[in-house]
């Protein structure tokens, strides 16, 4: 008769184990999107990552919701009801065969693209993922564990179905309030926040005294990679300077060895009889005999009253700047790394 109870409450601790796995999962693949968020803003380029990878954040409210499914039979389990028996051998190979199948599909994007990294970076992340899918392997394992020792330990079960305990409710809601609540939460709070469209552009117009240009990026692939925000203006006297960033979808436009392609934005009022030639010569490292200037011929920007272009070239990257004005006395510097001239020139065109 012990030998027999022995292997049902085994099983029942079989499933605490399983919980508690489901449970660090969904923690961990949380506080990865979270620091990529982080690590990404760092400079000032904020890459959403819910935003490049929707379906990732599907995998932490799938742990956590399997992780109070394998709670509550742990803890119904003991209540040597067969109803629950039946239940119970049914979702505990179930649950970990859809989450190990679902996970692999959902985290693909991620994964493959972070398996491309040196392990450096934002993408050192991949270290807490690619190993993923063998996290839930384990899950697996132990499930189809619990479910042989209840099936040893059937007979135990004949009881009819009964309510928790009083004692078992509280566990119950201590542990949703505390474990599954935030879990739930946070991943709402970045869904929301990776389907951000105004990136604070209309609360940075309130506070400046001039038009904020910003680009057209319906019917392109560019999207915002920062939140406006004001700067000091470069080599003018103006302190109401505003700054954005931009980029192609992440990983379409990742490259191991260079990273993304991304264009910095910066914007100022400056007044009517503002010298371009003289802020250039201060603004951009004319000390450095690799720049040098290209002609505006051909890389014509439609807002733009009076156009400079220069060029860096350095062992990494080739670095442009267009430099402009507009009839409303803005100065736009548009610049970026591993991005060519003509998606400079294309991009500013998107100004308006």
């Amino acid at each position: 008769m012990n030998y027999l109870i022995n292997k049902e409450r085994i099983g029942s601790g079989i499933l605490y184990l399983v919980s508690f796995l489901y449970v660090f999962n969904a923690y961990t693949l949380l506080m990865v999107h979270f620091l990529f968020d982080t690590a990404s803003s760092s400079d000032g380029i904020y890459v959403s990552f819910l935003r490049e990878f929707p379906t990732f954040g599907l995998v932490p409210l799938m742990s956590i919701s399997a992780s109070l499914i394998f709670l509550y039979l742990a803890i119904k389990i003991r209540s040597l009801s067969k109803n629950v028996f039946n239940i119970s051998l049914f979702l505990v190979l179930v649950i970990p065969i859809l989450t190990l199948l679902l996970s692999k599909v959902f985290m693909a994007p991620f994964i493959n693209i972070s398996g491309a990294d040196t392990g450096t970076g934002v993408l050192g992340v991949n270290l807490a993922t690619s190993n993923m899918p063998v996290f839930f392997n384990l899950i697996l394992f132990f499930s189809v564990l619990a479910f042989l020792t209840l099936l040893f330990a059937r007979k135990r079960f004949t009881q009819p179905s009964s309510s928790l305990s009083s004692r078992a409710k509280k566990w119950l809601l201590v542990f949703t309030t505390f474990i599954v609540l935030p879990v739930i939460g946070l991943s709402a709070f970045s869904y929301m926040r990776s389907f951000e469209s105004d990136f604070g552009y209309t609360k940075m117009q309130s506070e400046v005294s001039f038009h904020i240009y910003r680009p057209d990026l319906s019917n392109t692939n560019w999207e915002n990679r920062s939140f406006y925000k004001k700067i000091n203006a470069p080599a003018t006297n103006n302190s109401d300077g505003v700054q954005a960033a931009f980029s192609k979808p992440f990983f379409e436009s990742f490259d191991a060895s260079e990273g993304t392609s991304n264009i910095i934005v910066i914007q100022s009022k400056v007044g009517p009889k503002f010298d371009l030639t003289s802020f250039i010569a201060e603004f951009i490292p004319h000390g450095d005999s690799n720049v040098e200037p290209i002609t505006t011929v051909g890389h014509a920007v439609s807002i733009a009253k009076d156009l400079a272009i220069q060029h860096l070239k350095t062992n990494e990257n080739d670095i442009y700047w267009l430099v402009f004005t507009t009839d409303d006395n803005v100065l736009v510097v548009i610049t970026g790394v591993s991005t060519d001239l003509n998606d400079l020139v294309q991009f500013a065109n998107l100004l308006y």
